[in-house]
């Protein structure tokens, strides 16, 4: 089978589209401890896993690769989430953490900007990024308006996240383009407060299961 990055590059070719894609991905091993967890990263032989954002472009070219700097580790109950997956331990920590206890941290805060075939500058952020100054003011300083923000964002830990994106695109002054794999909802999130966005419920004719 082909890889997946030559898949969603082909998807991207064919309707014309800007893809930008979440995935957790091999890499080399990190050196130093979790700043969180005060232990290594997790590491198999001489790779480790990264949480990452990938951007493919209308012709199906790689734009940009965002590696996610600042972890996102939440409490729950360990013996619910503990498990042992191709020699990876997820949620190895007596603390009962867990979201990106399997990954490792980009050693320093990823910078990562596109240019769009429309001539719109991106910028991309992951989940818990949009809690921390940098990389976001970095991008915002050469001259980013528009960050796109894959999340896994919801649950107990959801809040209304609708105002937090909100409130986010009108602080910084940017618009936030919002894809959450979770129940705390997404949307594009405009940086001027008087342009609220259109709220629509999306539905979807599907057959009947036998």
């Amino acid at each position: 089978p082909r890889p997946w990055w030559v898949k969603v590059a082909c998807l991207a070719q064919k309707w014309h589209v800007i893809v930008v894609l979440g995935v957790y991905d091999w890499g080399p091993c990190t050196p130093g401890p979790d700043p969180f967890l005060h232990r290594p990263f997790p590491c198999v032989g001489n790779l480790t896993v990264f949480n990452k954002a990938v951007a493919f472009g209308v012709d199906g070219t790689l734009l940009a690769v965002h590696h996610k700097h600042h972890m996102a580790h939440s409490l729950g109950p360990a013996g619910n989430i503990s498990i042992r997956r191709d020699g990876i331990v997820y949620n190895p920590s007596p603390l009962g953490v867990y979201n990106d206890d399997v990954a490792a941290a980009w050693p320093v805060p990823d910078v990562t900007v596109f240019t769009s075939h429309f001539g719109v500058k991106f910028g991309i952020i992951i989940c818990h990024e949009m809690n921390f100054a940098s990389p976001l003011r970095s991008m915002i300083s050469n001259g980013v308006r528009d960050i796109i923000f894959p999340t896994q964002w919801g649950g107990t830990y959801g809040g209304n996240f609708a105002a937090t994106q909100s409130g986010f695109a009108v602080v910084h002054q940017v618009n936030l383009l919002s894809a959450n794999g979770m129940s705390g909802g997404s949307g594009i999130w405009p940086a001027d407060p008087n342009k609220a966005p259109e709220q629509f419920l999306v539905t979807a004719s599907m057959p009947e299961s036998p």
